[in-house]
Order: structure tokens, then C-alpha cells, then sequence
């Protein structure tokens, strides 16, 4: 795209440098997965972490390449095979996408009436800023929402602890005795 502006010759080649860039990390990130997803499966080992980095990684070349494309002018609909369809088709795809596009603006609206937005314990809250200063910007979203709240069976604390370590002991028994039951028959295998 040709401009006389001066900023943009000069931050245009960046920008694309960075975009491709962020298009091959996140072809990178999505090797890593399939290598994660497959040592799981087969070797029962896991690289630490991969989720977390997928976030950052689509988060970063999502800003990234809507800006780019925001820059260019651009829409950032995927449209790697429309061109190969023939005119109509494109047309019929493109009215199909505007109006899927349309159904879910006139969706989030309906759903947005019913109510104003209320906080719900242990899944969503609205933190204000004061808040997020005083816990030095951690944006962790467990230290705003907290945890929903329990039902109480009407049980005392104390029993149920009892119980429900005796309850493990008894597993843990149980489970001791099966494995020394399939140890003796793996043993009558050799």
C-alpha cells in the first residue's frame, strides 16, 4: 500500500516484518502442542507450561495482526481459499459470513438485555482499579473472583475430616490388597 507519510513508509516494513513473524511463532506454537499432545499419548511426559504459553502467544500476534491489518486497511477474516472459489461462490460465502456475523451481533445483543452484569463468586468479577493497583497488578484472576460459595450438609467439620480420612484409608487399603493380588498373578505369568 503506497503512502506518502513518512511514519508510515517507515513503520509499514516493520509492522509486516513483525506480523510474519507472529504468523510463524504461532505455526512454532502449534508444532510444540502437537508434540505435547502426542508425548502425552505415547511417552506419558509433558513439556510444562504449554498452555500458558499458547495464551501469551496468540494473545500477542492477535494484537499484533489486528493491527496490522487494521493499518492496512485490511479485514481479518481468513480468506486463504475464497479467491480460489468462482465469483458466486465468494459472493454467496461472503453474504453466508455477513450474515452468521449479523445473527451473533443481534444474539449478544438479546442476551446483553436481560440484565445489567452482576458479579458471580468463583467465575466472574469486575475488579476496579484501585483494587488491581493495591495488589501490585497481578492480574490473577483467582485474587478478584474468590471461590463460590459452599453448601453446608450440616455435617461438623471435625466428622467429616474423620470420615473422609477414613474413607482413604480404607481406599488405600483396598488398593494395596489389589495390588498384591495382580503382582501374584503377573508373577504366575513368568
Amino acid at each position: 500500500m503506497g503512502t506518502t507519510n513518512p511514519i508510515s513508509r517507515t513503520v509499514t516494513p516493520a509492522a509486516r516484518i513483525a506480523t510474519l513473524a507472529c504468523g510463524w511463532v504461532v505455526f512454532a506454537y502449534a508444532l510444540m502442542l502437537t508434540f505435547e499432545i502426542l508425548g502425552r499419548k505415547f511417552f506419558n511426559t509433558s513439556v510444562k507450561g504449554i498452555d500458558e504459553l499458547g495464551g501469551f502467544v496468540l494473545a500477542i500476534s492477535a494484537a499484533i495482526g489486528a493491527s496490522y491489518a487494521v493499518a492496512q486497511r485490511s479485514h481479518t477474516r481468513v480468506d486463504v481459499f475464497l479467491a480460489l472459489f468462482p465469483r458466486w461462490m465468494q459472493r454467496v460465502l461472503n453474504t453466508v459470513a455477513a450474515l452468521t456475523f449479523a445473527a451473533f451481533a443481534v444474539f449478544a445483543a438479546w442476551r446483553g438485555i436481560e440484565g445489567e452484569y452482576e458479579d458471580v463468586p468463583g467465575f466472574a468479577r469486575s475488579a476496579t482499579t484501585a483494587e488491581i493497583k493495591a495488589a501490585g497488578y497481578a492480574l490473577t484472576p483467582g485474587r478478584y473472583v474468590g471461590s463460590a460459595p459452599t453448601e453446608d450438609d450440616g455435617e461438623p467439620l471435625d466428622e467429616k475430616i474423620e470420615r473422609l480420612t477414613k474413607e482413604l484409608f480404607e481406599a488405600m487399603d483396598e488398593s494395596a490388597r489389589l495390588d498384591a493380588v495382580v503382582r501374584e498373578q503377573l508373577g504366575r505369568l513368568r
